[in-house]
């Protein structure tokens, strides 16, 4: 059996794509070079073992936020029922053959459209997301976790040609790229299933085109005992540089008044995931200053609605840290988080200056 694996390693496969996505978006092609990506992740012990492992976890593709992530899109709209049952009809002229005729086809055709709707979702479909800006606002608050998270940086130019090949960008468009004909078996190309399969992952609606997205993609055969919800991958490259965001530091810190137990105290599990998460921060922080990845922190500008990422040294992101949380790395209430952050500003002022 030939997977999807081998098959996007192949020139016929890839031309077949291809010629497919140019319906939709005539100068879309797949790289031969790639910019520089960057992917926005919530913080996590997670996060920071993917890092230390050089790993990216893929994410299934039934836990996106697009409802039509991944759908292939059917052409059978009302109009084109109504014609596809009027060529069943022709030359049948008793009423109560015709009606039945009518009520099966335009069954068959709807249930055709939900099994396709969630088809590629039940292969066991995993995407890790990647985008060529690094200083959305939108993105740093929907993925980043609100500005609490990290933007990490990729140069997939140097990782390994069976890991370039399953990266692959986005077209956008208003219209959705049709891939019901190649799941009929009746075109002549070669798995056209699989090209079905790789189109409608890569096409999105005009709506997510400020994300600027590429895909690391993987697919499995269908399992009938379900897949799991995270694929790992490794493409043996570090990252170029982390961002962090502006409010990164709002991990170590609890709300005295949310984190209560059913006994007015505070919760120990709450405070030993904040512990965690130091402990966490700082062996990324020891990872990135031995392995030369540069750190940079979100920085916002207060006479413009715009963001960009100021590098700041490891050593003194570290020592800011140990200011505020002690060197006993202990979790604050979050009434203070505030004292830090204006800190924080100082900070990213005397490295690169905020407007």
């Amino acid at each position: 059996m030939i997977l999807f694996r081998d098959l996007i390693d192949t020139d016929e496969f890839r031309k077949n794509a291809v010629a497919r996505m140019k319906t939709v978006d005539k100068k879309y092609n797949f790289p031969t070079k790639f910019p520089t990506l960057y992917r926005y992740r919530s913080f996590g012990g997670y996060v920071v073992d993917d890092v230390i492992n050089q790993n990216i976890t893929l994410s299934s593709i039934g836990n996106f936020n697009d409802v039509y992530d991944g759908v292939i899109t059917s052409k059978y709209n009302e109009r084109f029922i109504k014609k596809y049952i009027k060529n069943q009809l022709k030359g049948i002229k008793d009423r109560e053959y015709r009606k039945a005729i009518e009520e099966t086809e335009r069954n068959y055709l709807m249930r055709q459209q939900r099994y396709n709707f969630d088809f590629i979702n039940s292969l066991g479909t995993y995407i890790g997301c990647f985008s060529e800006i690094d200083n959305s606002i939108l993105m740093w608050a929907h993925y980043a976790d609100m500005n609490k998270g990290l933007c990490i940086e990729y140069d997939f130019n140097k990782t390994t040609t069976f890991v370039k090949n399953l990266l692959l960008p986005i077209a956008y468009s208003k219209k959705p790229v049709y891939t019901d004909d190649l799941l009929d078996g009746k075109t002549k190309i070669n798995a056209p299933v699989d090209v079905g399969v790789l189109c409608s992952l890569l096409n999105k609606s005009m709506d997510w085109k400020y994300e600027k997205e590429y895909r690391l993609l993987w697919v499995f055969n269908i399992n009938p005992n379900g897949h799991p919800q995270y694929f790992p991958i490794r493409p043996n490259i570090n990252p170029c540089s982390i961002s962090f965001g502006f409010h990164f530091m709002k991990n170590f810190y609890y709300n005295q008044y949310k984190s209560l137990n059913n006994k007015g105290h505070i919760d120990k599990k709450c405070v030993e995931s904040l512990k965690q998460n130091i402990e966490d921060m700082f062996n990324l922080l020891e990872f990135m200053k031995k392995n030369g990845i540069t750190a940079k922190i979100q920085t916002p500008s207060f006479s413009e609605r715009q963001v960009k990422n100021v590098i700041v040294p490891v050593d003194d992101i570290m020592k800011f840290m140990r200011s505020h949380l002690g060197y006993d790395k202990e979790p604050k209430k979050m009434e203070y988080y505030n004292l830090a952050l204006y800190d924080l500003l100082d900070l990213l002022k005397q490295k690169e200056g905020v407007k």
